[in-house]
């Protein structure tokens, strides 16, 4: 007779709800519309993808960013659409050379904190500073949203002592 399990029994059996692990209903989104239909939608997630991979602006992590790119993505975008997002994304970071102010000594991103994820969170250790930084690629702009960020990264008590500077949202215009 074949074992069957079930996966919500497994999860019963270490003690896990397995009701916390279903998807979310606000995750639950078109996706054949938002990537195959409206393309910039996927252009904006490319962007924040290859963001994740500069920490310091330096050309073998935008070779890694463009690499990574490729492998997540090329099979959705053309090699011509890629290299033009690829091209304004490193024009449009130019303009803001300040998210590699060397007083920041520690750099993370796509930081996941509670149900959230922050694009940018810069850290001076010597100061005790922390910035929250926040890339925007199309039309949706929720004004309390790093606010939601600050506050969630307060209550980690490796961050409990730091002074959080004014967060900054950026606007990349992506040209294609």
């Amino acid at each position: 007779m074949p074992l069957r399990l079930k996966s919500q029994d497994l999860a019963l059996a270490r003690g896990l709800n397995w009701d916390a692990t279903r998807p979310l209903d606000d995750l639950d989104l078109p996706w054949r519309e938002l990537y195959l239909k409206r393309p910039q939608h996927l252009y904006g997630d490319l962007a924040h993808y290859y963001l994740s991979f500069i920490r310091r602006d330096t050309a073998d992590e935008h070779s890694q960013a463009r690499l990574n790119c490729i492998n997540r993505y090329g099979s959705l975008i053309k090699e011509s659409v890629l290299l033009r997002l690829f091209k304004s994304i490193v024009s449009e970071i130019q303009k803001h050379s300040y998210l590699f102010d060397p007083d920041f000594d520690r750099i993370y991103t796509e930081f996941a904190i509670e149900n959230m994820r922050v694009d940018r969170l810069m850290l001076n250790t010597l100061r005790k500073e922390a910035w929250l930084v926040d890339y925007k690629t199309g039309g949706v702009h929720e004004k309390e949203q790093i606010q939601l960020y600050q506050e969630a990264l307060m209550r980690l008590p490796a961050l409990a002592d730091y002074r959080f500077l004014p967060g900054k949202y950026i606007s990349l215009k992506l040209e294609i």
